[in-house]
């Protein structure tokens, strides 16, 4: 098997409409009382800190199958029926993980523990979202950059714990992708270490239009 493409990268600028939306506010700032914008504005300062993006991805031939979507030099099956649906037409499939690492996450439990849950609630948030567009940019960006230069097309992506493709993959998830060179481990019951890491798989099609 390849050795993975690992990368790191900026994660600004901050998804900051997205971070207001997730702690239950309209996405416009004007939305948000003065005393928790004060907060939230703290902490998007001092969030880009914490973080740093790093990702890594292998691309696979994609066979598919009545189960789901094999992919070759992995020697994996990626047991899905909806995975195989998205994926249908594609030559090949991108396995990814990315995180924007664990200092983040450090600094919440810090301030949980000195009792300023609204700060820790708050750069949670900041970190969530940041993450989730993190993995946008791999998606949308780095791989799909890559894909361009070949003359493919990208898929939407799907996440290992949605529909009908179980939580318990994560740990193939990691060997495949090769996620601990990024930085990144499955626990036993298969959550990601860092907690704020995106794991995705994404098909490769012959063409010229972007899905």
């Amino acid at each position: 098997m390849r050795t993975p493409r690992v990368l790191e990268f900026d994660v600004q600028p901050l998804p900051v409409g997205a971070v207001i939306r997730r702690i239950g506010y309209p996405r416009s700032d004007h939305s948000v009382p003065e005393n928790v914008k004060a907060i939230l504005d703290a902490e998007l300062s001092r969030a880009p800190d914490l973080m740093k993006g790093r990702c890594a991805y292998r691309i696979f031939a994609a066979v598919f199958n009545q189960e789901g979507v094999f992919l070759k030099e992995a020697g994996w099956t990626v047991r899905s029926l909806q995975v195989r649906r998205m994926l249908e037409g594609s030559e090949y499939a991108a396995v990814f993980m990315v995180t924007i690492g664990p200092d983040l996450e450090r600094e919440v439990a810090r301030l949980m523990q000195q009792g300023e849950m609204t700060r820790a609630w708050i750069l949670d948030a900041v970190g969530s979202e940041t993450v989730d567009e993190a993995a946008n940019r791999v998606h949308h960006q780095i791989i799909q950059k890559e894909a361009d230069t070949q003359g493919y097309t990208i898929t939407p992506r799907f996440s290992p714990g949605y529909g009908d493709w179980p939580l318990s993959c994560q740990k193939e998830m990691l060997r495949v992708s090769g996620g601990r060179h990024a930085g990144i481990r499955v626990t036993d019951s298969f959550l990601m270490r860092p907690r704020k890491s995106v794991s995705a798989l994404l098909g490769w099609k012959r063409g010229k239009t972007h899905e």
